[in-house]
């Protein structure tokens, strides 16, 4: 209960590391019951504290990667990169190898939903990217005097006699 450690805080040596702990396990309940909002502020708030934290560092990583998928889902790519990239930098904690295989499936994910080129987006929306395949479809049995094949027979094509 975050409640009775921040009621004895004075009692306890290691109050900041203890809090963090109850208030990142807090914010993966939330994350879980879809209250994002709530659960990044778990999250940050464990963030906040990195330079108090004594014993419990694993905490650190752990939120970024909390952090991380929320944001990959609420689509704010950006945002997951971000957090991801500041989940890999951390080194020398507790259960690093276990959040290490999280830490490849999300990167993994994030380059799947990655938009491969944003260019391309505004481009297909454009009218003017629907003109090949229009042109594709000449032959699609409509009289369009414009659909004439080329004959390289017809050697001259001058009006005279």
């Amino acid at each position: 209960k975050i409640q009775s450690l921040v009621a004895n805080e004075a009692s306890l040596t290691n109050f900041t590391d203890d809090f963090c702990l109850a208030t990142m396990l807090k914010g993966v309940c939330l994350r879980c019951l879809k209250k994002n909002f709530q659960a990044k502020m778990c999250f940050t708030e464990v963030i906040m504290n990195e330079k108090t934290i004594t014993l419990d560092k694993y905490v650190l990583p752990f939120s970024e990667v909390e952090l991380c998928q929320i944001a990959m889902e609420e689509g704010e790519l950006d945002d997951a990169k971000k957090h991801l990239e500041k989940a890999w930098s951390y080194t020398k904690y507790s259960l690093e190898a276990r959040l290490h295989f999280r830490l490849h499936s999300l990167t993994a994910q994030l380059k799947a939903k990655k938009p491969v080129n944003k260019l391309s987006k505004s481009v297909n929306a454009s009218p003017a990217s629907s003109w090949p395949n229009g042109l594709s479809r000449a032959d699609d049995g409509d009289d369009n005097p414009f659909d004439v094949q080329f004959d390289p027979k017809i050697d001259n094509m001058d009006d005279g006699p």
